[in-house]
């Protein structure tokens, strides 16, 4: 299994603290091998030891937690961390690092602190940006309402489901639609691009 660890801040030190403790973890054969570590994202990628593969979901997320609890006291900083199905070889490397990332993403949706894995993610069709609101947001930029499209926008990232979805995948359509839509009148939304592009930012949705 790939792992992902990502936490909410990043100094020099805490980088250093991360290493040494993966290291720790690498000789207690917990972590087999630290595969890279980004910056822009704070996320260090993980391939867990062959040991894990004889524990259970709940053991893995168990062990994975006490280490989380133990990050979190020496950095100071909040952690998550998302767990990959189990990889049959090196050719499911790419699938299993796309699931560890949506299953450590869900802490946009509950918060960190959190181990999350891929498996237990489920299906969810809501739709939080409707095609009547797609019209509307259209109209608003063609009219060079400003105003009426900060509205819209944060509407939608202030919208009371998105705590209650199951996954992700609503929220990504929803900011695909609303980027869709301003990109075809990209003429008309220069001037409001800015703001929302800063909305998605300050809600940390990795796109």
């Amino acid at each position: 299994r790939l792992a992902v660890v990502q936490i909410n801040n990043n100094s020099e030190e805490q980088q250093k603290t991360m290493y040494d403790l993966l290291e720790k973890w690498q000789a207690l054969h917990v972590v087999q091998t630290v595969l890279w570590y980004f910056p822009a994202g704070h996320e260090w990628l993980l391939v867990l030891s062959d040991r894990c593969k004889a524990l259970s979901e709940k053991e893995i997320k168990i062990l994975l937690n006490s280490i989380m609890i133990y990050i979190s006291c020496r950095i100071r900083s909040q952690v998550s961390v998302g767990v990959s199905d189990i990889m049959r070889g090196k050719s499911e490397f790419i699938t299993a690092y796309k699931n560890a990332v949506d299953a450590v993403n869900l802490r946009l949706l509950r918060g960190w602190d959190e181990v999350c894995f891929y498996a237990n993610i489920e299906k969810d069709h809501t739709i939080l940006f409707t095609e009547g609101q797609k019209l509307g947001l259209k109209k608003e930029l063609q009219k060079y309402n400003s105003d009426r499209v900060d509205e819209i926008v944060h509407t939608f990232f202030t919208d009371k489901r998105i705590q209650n979805l199951k996954s992700l995948d609503p929220l990504y359509q929803g900011i695909i639609d609303i980027l869709s839509t301003t990109s075809m009148l990209r003429t008309e939304a220069e001037s409001m691009w800015g703001s929302i592009e800063n909305l998605a930012q300050e809600q940390s949705y990795d796109l």
